[in-house]
């Protein structure tokens, strides 16, 4: 297991990701363009969790925007 426990394994992850589309769509949190990721609004590094409050859908261009920023 990572060296951070409380992130969820693939399949459970899959899950969790498939509910945020399903409750809050495709629309992404920072732009409003489709969304095909899910973020973490606060970062697991900076003590955020896999809950369904701390996820939000991304697109692309903005995941690979904060994915440069950390």
């Amino acid at each position: 297991m990572s060296k951070n426990s409380s992130h969820l394994a693939s399949r459970k992850w899959k899950k969790q990701r498939e509910l945020v589309f399903r409750t809050m769509g495709h629309d992404c949190y920072i732009c409003g363009e489709y969304a095909t990721a899910v973020d973490h609004v606060i970062s697991r590094k900076r003590g955020g969790g896999d809950n369904l409050e701390n996820l939000a859908p991304i697109c692309k261009p903005y995941k690979l925007q904060r994915k440069l920023r950390s």
